[in-house]
């Protein structure tokens, strides 16, 4: 996770991943859960950084 500043916001990254062989299939088959939950993440994390530049955080 990482979060830099760029003009007048700021520029938020989250990487993960697994690694082996054997779990290929399964987060293959995963990853539009994965996609899904990660949208919610960044749609959560901009609210909460809207409540708090408007003072409700």
């Amino acid at each position: 996770m990482a979060a830099v500043p760029e003009g007048s916001g700021t520029r938020f990254a989250v990487l993960g991943a697994h690694r082996g062989r054997w779990s290929a299939p399964l987060w293959k088959a995963l990853r539009p859960v994965g996609h899904a939950r990660g949208l919610r993440m960044i749609d959560r994390a901009s609210r909460r950084a809207l409540a708090r530049r408007e003072g409700r955080g």
